[in-house]
């Protein structure tokens, strides 16, 4: 162990003992984030909490007792921090843009209000489906339609409208399943972000199933010290409908496994 004593902060020696809990602990409390701790396996990690500056150095409430954290720890916490680092800011960024693009994909979908999600500056958005999608297969049990959207962009008080055209296809009163993934991000000055969406929509149609893929690009107003990102346009680049008199797939789960204990 050298001579350093056993709560010494530099992390290139070994430490024994309750300082090793410690470490584990801070470093499972710094790994995390604001998300609740993790108990290991060499204590009961019954709470943790950092206190402000204002009330001197940050300490952690290990096993039923507050101890001071090493002097490394609030470097070592801030460094883990991708909005404090520049090269990882976007991701950061786009981590949260992925959260306000979900609520509003949920709320758009369900014709609820959407102003929460909106920018103040909110520039509009396109239509989501074509006026004249090009047909590029029909068969007796499946059709498949694509095409461009429009550029004209719709304001804010006409995206109920918009939204009603998208999920025109599906069995009416239903609200279909909806997954996207952010694929690209951008960050084209400090107070604006943009990203590359894949968004796929799926659903019981009035007769069969229907899937809906599309290709668009959501801008974002990024908030003072990054605190979050509002919607501020959406451009749809395309779409494409597949329809299906059966299922494109079926979930065989239970016939493959049964009740067998999982």
């Amino acid at each position: 162990m050298g001579n350093h004593p056993p709560h010494s902060p530099q992390r290139s020696r070994s430490i024994a003992g309750p300082a090793l809990t410690l470490l584990a602990a801070s470093l499972v409390l710094a790994a995390c984030g604001d998300s609740e701790p993790v108990p290991q396996d060499g204590g009961r990690l019954e709470a943790a909490s950092l206190d402000g500056a204002s009330q001197g150095a940050p300490s952690l409430l290990f096993d039923g007792k507050r101890r001071e954290a090493p002097e490394w720890y609030e470097e070592d916490r801030a460094e883990r921090d991708p909005l404090a680092d520049k090269e990882w800011r976007g991701e950061a960024l786009s981590k949260r843009a992925g959260g306000v693009f979900g609520s509003f994909l949920s709320a758009f979908l369900a014709g609820d209000a959407l102003d929460a999600y909106l920018s103040s500056d909110f520039q509009g958005s396109t239509a989501f489906v074509p006026e004249h999608p090009v047909e590029l297969l029909d068969r007796e049990n499946l059709a498949v339609r694509r095409g461009k959207p429009s550029e004209e962009t719709f304001a804010r008080d006409e995206l109920e409208r918009i939204g009603a055209e998208l999920i025109a296809p599906f069995h009416a009163g239903e609200t279909p399943h909806s997954f996207f993934k952010i694929v690209g991000v951008r960050t084209p000055t400090e107070q604006t972000l943009e990203t590359d969406v894949l968004m796929h929509l799926s659903g019981a149609a009035r007769r069969g199933e229907v899937q809906l893929n599309l290709h668009l690009t959501a801008t974002w107003e990024v908030l003072p010290g990054d605190e979050g990102v509002l919607l501020s346009g959406i451009g749809v680049h395309d779409w494409e409908e597949v329809f299906a008199s059966a299922p494109l797939f079926k979930d065989m789960t239970g016939s493959v496994f049964g009740d067998v204990p999982r």
